[in-house]
C-alpha cells in the first residue's frame, strides 16, 4: 500500500498530466487560427438558378463530416425525397440546387488580424465533376442583408489550397461578421448514388500530403513525447523512494 506521502506524489504527478494533457488539447480550440468548423447552412436554388431560400443545416446533413483539423465533403443527400417533386426529379435524382456551407463563424474580427490566410491541403478528390468545391473567407455586412464584402475564395482540388484576405476595414466592428470554410453546390443527391458521386478529403492548416502514419480516431489527446518522458522519470523516481 502506497504511503500517504506516495499517494500525494501520484496525485501531483496525475496532476500534471491533466494540465500537460489540456496544453496540448488547446491547439484544436475552435479561433480565427484554428477554426473547427462547427457550422453549417444551406442555400437553396432552383435548377434555373432562382434563389428558394436560406436555413441553418446540419454539419452532418449538409454532408459533411469533421473530425479535428480534418474535414471530408460530400454533395447533400439529407434532402432528397423521391415521392416530393419540390426535392426530387421523379427519375431518382434530385431537383434543387443545394448549397452546402460547413464553417466557423468568428464574429467579429480581432482587433490587429490585419491580412488573413485560410489554407490546407486536399489529400483526395473523387467529387463529381457536377459539384464545385471552394474554400472561402466571408465578411457579412449585418446592415447589408449579410451580403459578403470580402468575397475571398478558391477552388479546391487534391494539393495545397491558400486564400487570403485584408480584414484590416473590418477590425473590431460588430457590423460585419467573420466566417472562414467550405462550399460544395450542386443538385441534391439520391443517397443511392452516394458511391458514385465520391468526395474531397482535406486536413486544414497541413502543407503537405498526408503522412502514412495511422491517424488516432479517438481525437483523445495524446501527450507530446518529452511530456511522457518526464513522467516516466517522476513514476521512476517515486518507486526508487518505495525501495529505499
Amino acid at each position: 500500500m502506497l504511503s500517504n506521502t506516495n499517494f500525494s506524489f501520484v496525485k501531483a504527478i496525475a496532476s500534471a498530466a491533466v494540465v500537460l494533457s489540456a496544453m496540448y488539447a488547446g491547439s484544436a480550440s475552435a479561433d480565427l487560427d484554428n477554426p473547427a468548423m462547427s457550422k453549417g447552412y444551406a442555400n437553396i436554388f432552383d435548377t434555373g438558378g432562382g434563389y428558394q431560400f436560406g436555413s441553418d443545416w446540419g454539419v452532418t446533413d449538409l454532408k459533411a463530416t469533421v473530425n479535428g483539423n480534418e474535414v471530408i465533403l460530400q454533395p447533400n443527400f439529407n434532402a432528397y425525397n423521391a415521392a416530393d417533386a419540390y426535392w426530387s426529379d421523379g427519375a431518382g435524382g434530385g431537383n434543387k440546387i443545394f448549397q452546402a456551407n460547413l464553417f466557423e463563424e468568428i464574429g467579429t474580427t480581432p482587433v490587429g488580424t490585419g491580412v488573413y490566410t485560410f489554407s490546407g491541403y486536399v489529400d483526395s478528390d473523387t467529387l463529381d465533376a457536377g459539384y464545385s468545391k471552394v474554400a472561402f473567407i466571408k465578411v457579412l455586412d449585418s446592415l447589408s442583408g449579410f451580403a459578403d464584402v470580402l468575397g475571398a475564395s478558391t477552388a479546391l482540388s487534391v494539393g495545397a489550397f491558400s486564400v487570403s484576405g485584408d480584414l484590416t476595414p473590418y477590425e473590431g466592428d460588430a457590423r460585419y461578421i467573420l466566417q472562414v470554410g467550405f462550399t460544395v453546390q450542386g443538385l441534391n443527391a439520391n443517397p443511392a448514388d452516394e458511391a458514385a458521386l465520391g468526395s474531397v478529403g482535406l486536413r486544414i492548416g497541413a502543407s503537405s500530403a498526408a503522412s502514412s502514419a495511422a491517424i488516432d480516431p479517438t481525437g483523445i489527446p495524446v501527450l507530446p513525447l518529452w511530456a511522457l518522458f518526464g513522467l516516466a522519470g517522476l513514476i521512476g523516481l517515486m518507486g526508487l523512494r518505495r525501495k529505499a
